[in-house]
């Protein structure tokens, strides 16, 4: 959010949620939705890559 200038306040308003729906978003132990975090990725310019391998 830094590198792009964006505000939690603009995010909530961009993603169309409440403020306080974003601040725990970046929390890992926090139950974001999957959906949410790749639109406020996006938004930011960036995304999610699932890798699985053996091991």
């Amino acid at each position: 959010m830094r590198e792009k200038g964006i505000t939690k306040v603009q995010l909530a308003s961009t993603l169309n949620i409440h403020e306080k729906e974003v601040r725990p978003i970046p929390d890992p132990h926090h139950t974001t939705k999957l959906s949410t975090l790749e639109r406020m990725l996006v938004i930011l310019g960036k995304g999610i890559e699932l890798q699985i391998t053996t091991q």
